[in-house]
């Protein structure tokens, strides 16, 4: 368990953000999310397999992708993505 979970047990179930984030995406029309938490901690709060049935959703992290050097990567990859759409 988490620091994260441990502090806030209500979010650490994933569902309160995962219903916060899928009113967001209703309210504004968002079709797809870029998923950029890097740390499992932070991913584990939403429960993604419910956020994927509703929208597309693309998790960019990795061993290979940290920090500032990826940024650029993860830009060009998100305009692609943004301007097929």
């Amino acid at each position: 368990m988490s620091w994260i979970t441990r502090r806030f047990p209500r979010y650490g179930d994933g569902r309160y953000l995962t219903g916060l984030l899928l009113a967001y995406c209703r309210e504004r029309h968002i079709t797809r999310i870029f998923d950029l938490t890097s740390e499992a901690a932070h991913r584990n709060l939403i429960d993604w397999s419910h956020v994927r049935q509703r929208v597309d959703v693309l998790h960019a992290f990795g061993a290979m992708n940290a920090g500032l050097s990826v940024l650029k990567a993860l830009g060009a990859l998100c305009r692609d993505l943004l301007s097929q759409s």
